[in-house]
């Protein structure tokens, strides 16, 4: 294996039938593959659907792969980074299903890129380390709650569906993973106006955890206008000025967002 690339071949047949079974595929189906590996789901998946498309950045996995898949037209498989490739120039002809074991190190910025080109995306089967899969569908009040669980839970309904041992893998690593289904939304899940300004927002919120969300996001005047705006926004919504950010539903962080940029354009507009 090589280390650098935090490569761990899934190798269990029933592992390999279950994930294929929580992706759901069907014969017009476009699939997105993201690390490939030796094919282990690459393989099964090429017999089920329309288009398959896969991105390898190893050059020895990949031209494994090529090889592998040379008699089948269906199945193009890309030497590229998925943290560098414009998954609009793929040529999918519908909307995507994403199936991948992502590579441990990368996981959470590919996931973000996915959510961020989501217009192209129907539904993800994601295998994730399972410390990053608790964080994605964790709710209001955990301490696995945080950025990760709204940016997520704001463009998908995301299912937790099973654990995977390390044994499954070759070699194993040294923690377990899970397989999270998510289903984009059309829309996001609460009405968000400026999206750049709720994620710097989040971001904030949770930047100091043991501190109050009204201290933590006070420092901040390009987010809040004044601290005065603040206290404003947190009384008409009914927020306690005394709660810290893990205790806000992604709703009430669109509702804050929402009322802080409105009333910042029309405070720039007056003054």
């Amino acid at each position: 294996m090589r280390k650098r690339l935090g490569q761990h071949f899934l190798v269990n047949p029933r592992v390999i039938r279950k994930m294929i079974r929580t992706a759901d595929l069907d014969p017009e189906d476009t699939v997105l593959e993201i690390g490939p590996g030796r094919g282990a789901l690459t393989v099964p998946i090429s017999g089920i659907v329309q288009q398959l498309i896969a991105i390898e950045r190893d050059e020895t996995l990949y031209r494994h792969l090529k090889a592998l898949f040379s008699d089948s037209p269906h199945v193009r498989i890309l030497h590229a980074d998925a943290l560098e490739v414009d998954y609009q120039d793929l040529g999918f002809k519908k909307k995507a299903k994403v199936v991948a074991n992502l590579p441990y190190y990368v996981a959470t910025p590919i996931l973000r890129r996915l959510l961020a080109g989501r217009c192209l995306f129907s539904e993800m089967t994601l295998m994730l380390q399972k410390e990053v899969a608790e964080r994605v569908v964790a709710q209001p009040g955990g301490k696995d709650y945080g950025f990760l669980s709204i940016t997520c839970q704001l463009f998908s309904d995301i299912q937790f569906c099973f654990v995977v041992p390390p044994k499954v893998f070759n070699p194993p690593p040294e923690v377990e993973s899970a397989v999270l289904k998510f289903k984009l939304r059309e829309e996001p899940k609460a009405p968000v106006k400026d999206l750049k300004h709720f994620f710097e927002l989040v971001k904030q919120a949770f930047a100091q955890r043991r501190k109050t969300l009204r201290n933590t996001l006070k420092s901040h005047p390009n987010l809040i206008h004044s601290p005065a705006l603040l206290d404003g926004a947190l009384e008409a919504l009914n927020i306690s000025p005394h709660l810290r950010g893990e205790t806000l539903s992604v709703e009430a962080y669109a509702r804050l967002s929402n009322y802080l940029v409105e009333h910042i354009k029309w405070g720039v507009v007056s003054g």
